[in-house]
């Protein structure tokens, strides 16, 4: 049977063996005497070592169960902080003297949980999915009454399954996007799973579950990248565009080529904005019109439209006048 650690103060806790094929283990905190020393103290060992300072505001209620599932372990962490926060910090001191390695799937099921790590900060709503990586600084912050469930993951398997996890910590999946609800509802389902299993069916159930966990991040991480290339690319596109309005024979055709890119594409990438290439830069030729004309940095209506690439000085002045409801003329000193 695996060993969990438990905290010195074993008046405040009780341990249940469930009595399965499965040899489960299940250590929670005593329901009459669920104090906050007790609940940090079974985190530091049950998790990680961290340092949390004590609510100075009003009474607390903590509690933490786990149980081991083959090569995983599943467990449920519970704060209730009448004070608003607890903050839960884990320093490069505190990673020096824990080594302890494994990667932490986090499911929120009730309220919120803020997390930091590698700079970058979330904050988790109930369905909601992140990973976090012990073996790295991190701080998790519960916010009032808030619950969550737990998976326990061994570096090695989660490594072998999702090459790029260091890249996936504290990266939120949605629990309202599908992929967050099919993981979501995995992981529910797999903790359901803990009291009715054997531990030679939990084994062989727990890598599949690693499998298709490994595999869904992986999905959600190359969609974000791809979708933050097509925003790193938009945005290359859109500072070519800003920096050549005076050309009056710019044109989506004209844009793509100069780009390297075919106009479907161009197309595409602006329609993450809900516009086109033609709409926006039609829209920036009248934005740097206004301004120089506001700035006095042009003399006249002619030379705002002209060198902004407008080659009709009647359609300019129609287009300025819908746009931002006033005349050039009238912005003139």
């Amino acid at each position: 049977m695996a060993q969990i650690l438990l905290p010195l103060k074993r008046d405040s806790l009780r341990v249940d063996v469930i009595s399965t094929g499965a040899q489960l283990l299940k250590s929670s905190m005593d329901s009459a005497r669920r104090d906050f020393e007790s609940w940090h103290h079974l985190t530091c060992r049950n998790y990680s070592l961290t340092e949390c300072k004590k609510p100075t505001v009003g009474d607390f209620d903590g509690r933490v169960s786990m149980w081991d599932f083959g090569a995983t372990s599943i467990s449920e962490i519970e704060t209730n902080v009448p004070s608003g926060h607890i903050l839960v910090t884990r320093s490069s001191l505190d990673v020096q003297k824990d080594p302890r390695d494994d990667f932490m799937l986090y499911l929120g099921t009730r309220g919120e949980l803020g997390m930091l790590q590698a700079d970058r900060a979330i904050r988790i709503g109930v369905g909601d999915i992140a990973l976090y990586d012990q073996s790295k600084p991190f701080k998790l912050d519960f916010i009032g009454e808030s619950r969550g469930t737990v998976i326990t993951i061994p570096r090695p398997l989660i490594i072998s399954r999702l090459p790029s996890a260091q890249r996936a910590t504290a990266t939120r999946i949605s629990g309202a996007s599908r992929l967050g609800v099919f993981v979501g509802s995995l992981i529910s389902q797999f903790v359901d799973l803990k009291d009715s299993v054997d531990r030679t069916s939990a084994n062989r159930l727990a890598l599949p579950l690693l499998d298709l966990l490994g595999a869904s991040i992986e999905v959600y991480l190359d969609a974000s990248f791809a979708s933050d290339r097509k925003d790193i690319r938009l945005g290359q596109v859109k500072a070519y565009i800003r920096a050549n309005l005076h050309d009056s024979t710019l044109t989506t055709e004209t844009i793509a080529k100069a780009q390297g890119v075919a106009p479907r594409t161009l197309n595409r990438l602006f329609a993450i904005d809900g516009t086109t290439p033609g709409r926006w830069l039609w829209r920036q030729r009248l934005a740097a019109s206004y301004k120089a004309l506001a700035d006095g940095s042009v003399k006249n209506v002619t030379s705002a439209a002209f060198d902004f690439g407008f080659s009709d000085l009647s359609h300019f002045t129609r287009s300025f006048k819908k746009e931002f409801g006033v005349t050039p003329r009238s912005l003139l000193g």
